[in-house]
């Protein structure tokens, strides 16, 4: 197993890397206003990601505008990886549009079962997450 100093360097290391990819998104996802296929095969040729993956990431990161309380731990934390972003939307498309009411609750739920209640605490997977 590890030293504690390897694995704190491990998880600063993994959290820089997290960081940084989501805050690239962010400065790169289109706005609303443009034709956001075009921006993504753009984008896909930009980052050698596939079509799917680029609009799959915009799309989750659209959606994290919809959720304040777990955008903003993310941006606090930077825990959550990109495909459990994506994880988190393709659950939430799932939804009826007219889910306002719904998606408020659904903040504060997945914002408290993304919040860890002891140090160390294992992150849910993608799968755990969906289900």
């Amino acid at each position: 197993m590890p030293s504690t100093t390897a694995t704190n360097s491990a998880a600063i290391a993994a959290t820089t890397i997290r960081k940084q990819e989501y805050e690239l998104w962010q400065s790169i996802k289109p706005p609303l206003e443009v034709d956001v296929e075009t921006e993504c095969h753009c984008l896909s040729t930009t980052t050698g990601l596939s079509e799917s993956k680029t609009k799959n990431i915009i799309s989750a990161l659209y959606r994290l505008e919809e959720l304040p309380k777990p955008k903003e731990l993310q941006e606090l934390h930077f825990h959550l990886d990109l495909n459990r972003l994506i994880t988190i939307d393709a659950t939430l498309c799932k939804l009826r549009n007219d889910a306002t009411d719904t998606l408020e609750r659904i903040d504060a739920e997945i914002a408290r079962y993304l919040t860890a209640s002891r140090p160390c605490q294992h992150l849910p997977s993608a799968r755990a997450i969906r289900n």
